[in-house]
C-alpha cells in the first residue's frame, strides 16, 4: 500500500474498477482506509520507526487538499463520499493527535482544517454516516482547530433515532439490520467510548450498555471455523465483519469473556486468510471469497476494501491487556434457533459441522444495492454454502436462485420474494405474505430443519403457472469434477467431492434440475451446481412444501434421515412433523 502513495502522490489510486464518485473522491479512499489499522498499530507501539511513513502521509493530505495540486481530492459537497473518507483522519486525530497534524505548517494546518470543516455545510444520509461527521468534529477539536458542537449533537440524536432496542439499529428510517449494525454503529460507538466518554458520558455510556446486549446476538452470525454468514451489502469489507469483536477489546469492554473474543476474531481472520482475496499485485480484490467485482456496489473502487481494517483495533491495545492474554475460547455449543427479535432473523449453528443458517424475513431493499434481492431477500443464508446472484434477467439457470422460490407466470421470466407486505414470527418459524404480479398471493413459512430447513407455502395464483424451489449450492473445486445425481418427481441431491445438496418435496410434485449457472456469481465458489424443483401451479389455491439441506463433506452418520423423516399435512391448521412430533403447526387461521 505504502508503495502506491509513494508512485501517485495525492493522486492515490488501487486500480482502474471505478465507483459512481469521482477520482478525486476515489483516490482520497485509497489514500485514507489503511488509517483503520495504520492508528491502532501506533498507538500500540507495533510499528516501529514509521516516521517516514506519516511523513509520506502527512504531505499527501497536504497536497490533496490544495485545490491548485494536481492531487486535490475536490470540494466536500452534499451526500459527498469524501466525507466517509475524511472520518478515517477524524479518527487519526482524534486518537493520534500528535501524529499527523505538527507535520504540517501553520499554513498547511489552517488549509487541511477549513477542507475538513466543509462537511458542517453539507447534508449526509440518515444512516450511520452521521457518525462520520461526529468524528471529523472531534478530530478537528482535538487539535485545536474550529469544530462544530451543535453538529455534533444534531448527529448523536439522529443516531439514536435509529436504535430499534435489545442492542439492533437499523441503517436509517426504514433501513436495514445488516453488518452495518456491528461494523459502524457498535464499531464507531465504542470508539467514541474509548476516547471521548468524559465530554459525551451518557451517549458513550448507552454505547456500551448496547453493546453487551447485541454482543451473545451477534456471536452466533459465526461459524465454529471462523467464517460468518454472508448477508447484505457491501460484503467486499469482508473481515470487517468482526471489527465489533476487535472494538470490544478497543475500548476494554468485556461484553463477552476476553477468551471468546479473542477466539472469534482470530479464527475469523484465520478463515479470511485462507481465501484467495488478493490480486496479482497483493492488493485486496473487490469480491468476496475470491476477487470477483460483479459482486461489489456502485460505490465499490478499488480501494473499497480496505474497509476491512478496522478488524484490526485491537492492535492499539499493549500485550498485557486481557485480550491478549487470554487462550483463544470455543464457541458455546448452541444449537437450538434462536430468534433475534432486534433483526427479525433467526438463526442456528448445526451441531456436526458449525455451519450457522440464517432463516430470513428481510426485504430486497434500497435500489442502489446492486444484486438487493440475493443479498437481502433469500429465504435463507449459510456460512457454509453462502449465495449466488442473478447473471441473466428472466433465466431459471442464470437467475441466483439458490435458496429462494421462484414463480413464473409463462415459465420464462421469473420473479421471487422481494418486499413482503405483512411478516411476523410464529413459535419457531418465520412467516411472510408477499404479492410477486398483482392477483397472485404466496404466503411462506420456514422452519428450520438443520443443516437446512423446510419452506412452507400456501399459493394463490390467477391461472396455471410455474414455481422453482431452488436450495443450496454445491461448490466445485478447481478440477472437472462428476458430480452424483439422483433425482425423483420428489427430490433433487447432488454431490462432489466437497459437498452434497439435497431438496425434498413435502407437498406437491415436479422436475428435479441441476443447473450449472453462470462461474463468479457465487460468493465462495467461482464454479458451482444450482440443485432445486421445477413444480407446476394450478390456478386457484395450493400448498407447495418442501426441505432443504446441505453439508460439505464427511456426511454425518444420520445425514439421510434428517428430511426423510419430515412429513407435511396440509389440513386447515397445517402442520409439519418429524417421526410423529409435531416441529411446526400454523395459526389457526385459514390463509388470505
Amino acid at each position: 500500500m505504502e508503495s502506491r502513495y509513494r508512485g501517485q502522490r495525492g493522486s492515490v489510486r488501487f486500480g482502474e474498477w471505478q465507483p459512481w464518485y469521482d477520482r478525486g473522491a476515489e483516490s482520497l479512499e485509497a489514500f485514507s482506509r489503511g488509517l483503520w489499522s495504520l492508528v491502532p498499530l501506533e498507538m500500540g507501539g507495533g510499528s516501529g520507526e514509521r516516521k517516514e511513513t506519516w511523513n509520506l502521509m502527512a504531505s499527501i493530505l497536504a497536497e490533496g487538499t490544495d485545490p491548485g495540486s494536481g492531487g486535490f481530492f475536490g470540494e466536500v459537497g452534499d451526500y459527498d463520499s469524501r466525507i466517509v473518507e475524511i472520518a478515517a483522519w477524524g479518527y487519526c486525530l482524534l486518537a493520534l493527535p500528535e501524529t499527523i497534524w505538527p507535520r504540517l505548517s501553520a499554513s498547511e494546518q489552517a488549509r487541511v482544517a477549513a477542507w475538513f470543516g466543509q462537511v458542517n455545510q453539507a447534508r449526509l444520509p440518515d444512516n450511520n454516516w452521521r457518525f462520520f461527521r461526529v468524528f471529523i468534529n472531534l478530530g478537528l477539536r482535538s487539535v485545536g482547530e474550529d469544530w462544530s458542537q451543535t453538529a455534533i449533537e444534531a448527529d448523536l440524536a439522529h443516531l439514536e433515532s435509529c436504535y430499534l432496542g435489545g442492542g439492533w439499529y437499523e441503517d436509517g428510517p426504514g433501513g436495514h439490520r445488516d453488518y452495518y449494525v456491528a461494523w459502524a454503529f457498535h464499531t464507531y460507538g465504542l470508539i467514541l467510548a474509548r476516547h471521548v466518554a468524559p465530554l459525551y458520558p451518557e451517549q458513550t455510556a448507552r454505547y456500551r450498555e448496547r453493546a453487551r446486549e447485541f454482543a451473545p446476538d451477534f456471536v452466533r452470525w459465526f461459524a465454529r471455523n471462523g467464517a460468518a454468514v454472508p448477508f447484505g451489502r457491501s460484503l467486499t469489507y469482508r473481515f470487517a465483519q468482526g471489527a465489533f469483536f476487535g472494538a470490544l477489546a478497543y475500548a476494554d469492554e468485556a461484553a463477552l469473556p476476553w477468551g471468546m473474543v479473542r477466539g472469534l476474531l482470530s479464527r475469523h481472520l484465520r478463515w479470511w486468510l485462507r481465501q484467495p482475496l488478493f490480486d496479482a499485485e497483493g492488493k485486496l480484490s473487490i469480491g468476496y471469497a475470491y476477487p470477483n467485482p460483479l459482486m461489489g456496489e456502485s460505490y465499490n473502487s478499488s480501494g473499497s476494501p480496505y474497509w476491512a481494517l478496522k478488524a484490526f483495533l485491537p492492535l492499539a491495545l499493549p500485550q498485557s491487556h486481557p485480550f491478549w492474554q487470554a487462550e483463544e475460547a470455543e464457541l458455546p455449543e448452541e444449537n437450538q434457533p434462536v430468534f433475534q427479535s432486534g433483526s427479525d432473523f433467526l438463526l442456528t449453528r448445526d451441531a456436526w459441522q458449525g455451519h450457522v443458517l440464517l432463516l430470513n424475513n428481510h426485504e430486497s431493499g434500497n435500489q442502489f444495492v446492486r444484486h438487493g434481492a440475493a443479498k437481502y431477500a433469500k429465504l435463507a443464508y449459510s456460512s457454509a454454502f453462502s449465495l449466488s446472484f442473478p447473471m441473466k434477467e428472466g433465466s431459471l439457470e442464470h437467475g441466483g436462485f439458490d435458496n429462494v422460490l421462484a414463480v413464473s407466470e409463462d415459465g420464462e421470466y421469473w420473479r421471487v420474494r422481494e418486499k413482503p407486505e405483512a411478516r411476523s414470527r410464529h413459535g419457531q418459524a418465520l412467516y411472510s405474505r408477499w404479492r410477486p404480479w398483482p392477483g397472485w398471493v404466496v404466503e411462506t413459512w420456514l422452519v428450520p430443519v438443520m443443516p437446512g430447513y423446510a419452506a412452507i407455502h400456501h399459493i394463490s395464483a390467477p391461472q396455471a403457472a410455474h414455481a422453482y424451489a431452488g436450495g443450496f449450492g454445491l461448490p466445485l473445486g478447481e478440477r472437472a469434477e462428476e458430480v452424483a445425481w439422483r433425482s425423483s418427481a420428489i427430490e433433487a441431491q447432488a454431490r462432489t467431492p466437497l459437498a452434497l445438496s439435497r431438496i425434498r418435496l413435502l407437498a406437491g410434485t415436479g422436475q428435479a434440475r441441476l443447473t450449472r449457472p453462470e462461474p463468479n456469481t457465487h460468493l465462495l465458489h467461482p464454479r458451482f451446481y444450482q440443485v432445486g424443483m421445477r413444480c407446476p401451479l394450478e390456478s386457484g389455491c395450493q400448498w407447495l412444501a418442501y426441505a432443504a439441506v446441505a453439508w460439505e463433506l464427511p456426511l454425518p452418520a444420520d445425514a439421510g434421515a434428517v428430511i426423510d423423516s419430515l412429513h407435511f399435512c396440509p389440513t386447515d391448521r397445517p402442520s409439519l412433523s418429524r417421526d410423529g412430533e409435531t416441529v411446526w403447526e400454523a395459526l389457526p387461521t385459514t390463509p388470505a
